[in-house]
Parts: C-alpha cells; structure tokens; sequence
C-alpha cells in the first residue's frame, strides 16, 4: 500500500494546529469548567477547573493544573486529527 504524503501532511498539519489552539485557550475552558463546576470566578475557577480537568490537585493524587493543560491539548489535537482525516480523503 503506498502512503499519500499529502494526506498525512493535511492530518498533522490539522493536528497540530487544533492543539496550539486547544493549548491556547486552555485557560478559558479551565475558567468554564471552575465556574460552572464550583460556582468561582477568576484565578480560583481557572486553578480549579484545571486541576479537575487533570485528575485532582497534585497533593490528592492528580497531575493538577499541567494536567488539566494536557488533557485540554491532547483532545484538541486529536479532534484536529480526525477533522484533518476527513479532510485528508477530499485530497487526490
């Protein structure tokens, strides 16, 4: 089977570009999920929502506000990802 380089080009480029995205406005989706979560506003609902999103605070258990990050990134890219695959079979 012979790999179409343009369209794994399409897919990563989608990838990577609905990550930096993700990754971007990870603070306001961290600030979302605190305030509706916890009813705080602010750097309270951002910390929170965050760390929530990561698994917990890091002295319970979780991987804290970097997860939250990461898990915000990852799903934004792999939303990038299956996007660009569909894309990618409108390609010759």
């Amino acid at each position: 089977m012979k790999v179409s380089w343009k369209k794994v080009a399409v897919v990563g480029v989608c990838a990577i570009a609905t990550g930096v995205i993700a990754c971007a406005a990870s603070p306001v989706i961290g600030y979302a999920v605190g305030n509706a979560l916890f009813g705080w506003t602010g750097c309270a609902a951002t910390s929170s929502g965050l760390a929530f999103l990561g698994g917990g605070s890091l002295a319970s258990g979780g991987c804290g506000m970097a997860g939250g990050v990461t898990f915000i990134t990852s799903t934004g890219s792999l939303a990038g990802a299956r996007v660009g695959t569909e894309i990618a079979t409108l390609v010759d």
